[in-house]
């Protein structure tokens, strides 16, 4: 066996390395998050307009909606970053992790 080793008790330790590919996931789940911000921002965009078009609303009702929108739209896209934010983090660490791995099988050889 040429990655098996013998470990202090005499057992046979077998390293075996697995090769993972997962940069068309985090394109396709970067894409999915990217649609999800242009979804948000459409149905923003749409909800204020039907609050404006409201004749039988006074000013001050027409602002207060407008404001608990914005709100909402602002946490929505605060979600988003939090998720981008993350995805970024988990790339980052799956290429550390396959550098790290390449040189595992560098110094074993």
């Amino acid at each position: 066996m040429e990655n098996a080793k013998t470990g202090p008790d005499g057992e046979i330790i077998v390293e075996k390395v697995v090769h993972v590919d997962n940069s068309e996931k985090m394109r396709m789940m970067e894409a999915e998050l990217e649609k999800e911000k242009a979804d948000i921002k459409k149905k923003f965009e749409k909800e204020k307009k039907h609050i404006m078009s409201k004749n039988e609303m006074n000013a001050e009702e027409k602002e207060k909606l407008m404001v608990e929108l914005q709100k909402r739209e602002e946490a929505q896209q605060k979600e988003k970053q939090k998720k981008s934010k993350l995805l970024k983090k988990i790339k980052g660490m799956e290429e550390k992790l396959l550098s790290g791995t390449e040189a595992m099988e560098k110094a074993m050889q």
